[in-house]
């Protein structure tokens, strides 16, 4: 009666699954590379379309870079004031409601007006 191998069998199926991994991570990599040329192509026919709101687009990424600053330097200073001892949660609460929103909203704000800047 004839048995096969089965520790060849497994590592031929080993070696067929890494190639196949190998293979679909080249496929994304290539869909990805795709991908962010599309949105490069797009935006640059959007600022070529508008190139003055593109510009206005600028000046009002540069000018919420200053406010930034600002937040910052004013976030610095609050968690200066914290070193000497703050009072628990509601304080690390008050901290994040003051700061954290309106930087992640300001980030994602200049994040786009940055793209769309000539």
């Amino acid at each position: 009666m004839y048995r096969p191998n089965t520790q060849n069998l497994s590592s031929a199926h080993r070696t067929f699954e890494q190639h196949i991994d190998a293979v679909l991570r080249e496929i994304l990599k290539e869909v990805q590379l795709m991908r962010q040329q599309r949105q490069s192509d797009n935006l640059t026919a959007w600022k070529e379309q508008n190139p003055v709101l593109a510009s206005r687009c600028g000046k009002a990424f540069d000018k919420l870079a200053e406010l930034q600053n600002e937040l910052i330097e004013n976030l610095v200073e609050a968690v200066e004031e914290l070193e000497g001892g703050y009072d628990g949660i509601f304080s690390l609460r008050e901290f994040t409601d003051k700061y954290a929103n309106v930087s992640t909203q300001l980030n994602n704000v200049m994040s786009t007006l940055k793209a769309l800047r000539a």
